[in-house]
């Protein structure tokens, strides 16, 4: 710690040699320097802030119904957007700085510089939807009219931009339903030519060539059991009206009951009480036993009138032999088809796949095309709101004033600034000096950079006449540096006083 004290001090010395050439470099840096800031010319700044309402009425009423477009991020790429070129080049012609140029380059520092001055802060959590817009120029009018331009910028943009895109998706649209109302067409056609031409192949209702012969074939074996149920029936009805023809006692009816009776016991063990043979029998003990009550309550007078179970028996007969000639004809075609279709075994599947094919372009396009027709429908409803200006609308919070008092620059801390810059300039000079003609200040200076013991040195003695100039030539070089800090307050007190403002 010692070691860098008298380091400092050394340092220190050698630099108090140069003191009046750091005075010196101090003046004309703190005069040009303090000059040059107080004729900067104030600057005025102007804001505004915008909010941007998303929220639409028509919103929830049109969900579902309309293209949903993320209105805030194309707002946010609107705020960059006014910061291109050809956007500040366009604020320049409307505001009328352009007349500030005299030449092409002059334009361009100004474009340059008009990005640099113009400050956009975007949205955050704590106010969302909120857009800041500010501007600062050395008119306060000029500084109001460019923030103004850029809010008009702003909203027309956007509401331009959602237009435009609104206006190409329809333009691609309804390129792309021109393009899929062809290619339906041309499904259309194909897939009709293809049925005439495979008349008699094609699958219908029942379903594909394997599901209709193998229902075809169910069915067919179905009527056979159809059929034979039938014929029993009708064997049974048909002895049923022999044995009425040839019974004409009670004694005869009693006993057809006793073996109909048998019959029944011996099917009830195998059978249940649904099988049709088992159903004929109880018909016919029914039957007989209403004859035996109706012989016995009538007499033999009555024999000569219509039997009425021979009526029902003559009608059952006729019924089910109109049941079986129905059942033989449908198993006949049944037949018949599936004969057809094993011979068209080849034939019918590939017409089936080729026709699989054709229906699934044609679903595909159709598909495709209703899409489309639904998606143009969405385009042109939400154009309609956008017309309407409910998509977005914004509200000036804060609109642009004139401003009455400048902003910068900050000249007091300019002038402070100036004048730490000067004294450091004089101070850097001093030290430049002295680390370039440097001297030894004590005895242990010229040891250590020898390296040899000094054993004695001999002192200075001022007499008075010397100490009286030194004293004067101190108090010169503090009034010069006093003189300068005197000028750097009467700066600060123009400033402050505002004569140059």
């Amino acid at each position: 710690m010692y070691e860098i004290a008298l380091k400092l001090l050394t340092t220190a010395r050698g630099m108090w040699r140069y003191r009046w050439w750091s005075l010196i470099t101090m003046w004309p840096i703190a005069l040009a320097g303090w000059i040059f800031v107080i004729q900067m010319p104030p600057v005025y700044e102007s804001k505004a802030e915008i909010y941007a309402d998303t929220q639409s009425v028509l919103k929830p009423l049109l969900k579902d119904l309309t293209v949903e477009t993320d209105v805030n991020s194309r707002i946010l790429l609107m705020t960059q957007a006014l910061l291109s070129r050809p956007n500040l080049e366009s604020i320049i012609l409307k505001t009328d700085l352009h007349l500030r140029a005299d030449n092409d380059s002059q334009v361009e520092r100004m474009i340059n510089g008009l990005s640099k001055k113009i400050f956009i802060s975007v949205p955050s959590r704590r106010k969302p939807n909120f857009y800041a817009i500010s501007y600062k120029d050395v008119d306060p009018q000029m500084a109001q009219t460019v923030v103004q331009s850029l809010i008009d910028s702003l909203v027309e943009g956007t509401l331009l931009a959602n237009r435009n895109d609104s206006e190409n998706a329809q333009d691609f649209l309804v390129e792309q339903i021109a393009d899929y109302e062809k290619r339906l067409k041309i499904s259309e056609d194909k897939l009709a030519e293809f049925k005439r031409e495979n008349v008699g192949f094609m699958p219908n209702e029942s379903g594909s060539y394997y599901v209709r012969l193998q229902r075809n074939l169910d069915t067919i074996t179905d009527l056979g059991s159809k059929i034979s149920i039938a014929q029993r029936r009708l064997g049974t009805i048909n002895i049923q009206l022999q044995n009425e023809l040839s019974s004409s006692s009670a004694s005869e009816v009693n006993t057809k009951i006793q073996e109909l009776q048998r019959q029944l016991d011996e099917l009830s063990l195998s059978y249940t009480d649904q099988h049709p043979d088992v159903i004929a029998l109880k018909e016919n003990i029914v039957q007989l036993r209403q004859r035996r009550n109706n012989r016995t309550n009538e007499g033999s007078s009555n024999n000569q009138i219509i039997n009425p179970v021979l009526q029902q028996l003559k009608l059952s007969q006729s019924e089910v032999e109109l049941e079986l000639t129905t059942l033989r004809a449908q198993k006949r075609d049944l037949e018949t088809q599936v004969n057809f279709l094993r011979k068209s075994v080849d034939t019918i599947p590939e017409v089936e796949a080729k026709l699989t094919n054709l229906n699934r372009d044609y679903l595909v396009n159709k598909e495709q095309y209703e899409q489309l027709l639904q998606r143009l429908e969405s385009a042109k409803l939400s154009e309609g709101i956008e017309e309407s200006g409910d998509k977005v609308k914004f509200r000036i919070i804060n609109p642009p004033q004139r401003p009455l008092s400048p902003t910068g620059p900050p000249i007091l801390l300019y002038l402070i600034g100036v004048f730490v810059v000067a004294i450091g300039a004089g101070v850097a000079l001093a030290f430049l000096l002295n680390e370039i003609n440097p001297v030894f200040c004590t005895a242990a200076e010229i040891s250590s950079y020898l390296g040899i013991p000094v054993l004695g040195s001999v002192t200075l003695k001022w007499t008075d006449e010397e100490r009286k100039l030194n004293k004067k030539r101190i108090l010169q070089l503090m009034g010069g540096f006093f003189l300068l800090a005197f000028i750097f307050l009467i700066f600060v007190g123009i400033k402050i006083s505002g004569i140059l403002n």
